[in-house]
């Protein structure tokens, strides 16, 4: 069993959801409202160049890498806030389905 070490999990993020159905204002706009699901501490990194190729993703898809201790229910539905940054969750893999930690890969927004 590979454990995540505590150390590296240095981060306080948050996992959230949409409201769904969306709401909607005065003029028929639909407002997204984000609510919280879980906090969570996790190791936030951007990614290199070089890994860009080998996550078979391109530079304008994945900014960051963000483990944390698994849980289940993360999808590219949901995004992780840390701080005042968003980032859209592009996927979620439970490494080696062991069910020990997440890898996300994430879209931070600008």
């Amino acid at each position: 069993m590979v454990i995540l070490a505590a150390g590296p999990l240095d981060k306080r993020i948050r996992i959230e959801f949409k409201t769904d159905p969306p709401a909607v204002d005065d003029n028929g706009e639909e407002i997204i409202a984000w609510n919280l699901e879980r906090t969570v501490w996790a190791e936030v990194k951007p990614i290199r160049g070089s890994e860009f190729l080998s996550a078979g993703q391109t530079q304008s898809e994945i900014s960051h890498r963000i483990r944390c201790r698994f849980f289940s229910g993360m999808t590219p539905r949901k995004r992780i806030v840390l701080g005042t940054r968003a980032f859209d969750v592009v996927s979620a893999i439970n490494v080696e389905e062991k069910d020990d930690y997440l890898e996300i890969m994430a879209k931070e927004r600008l």
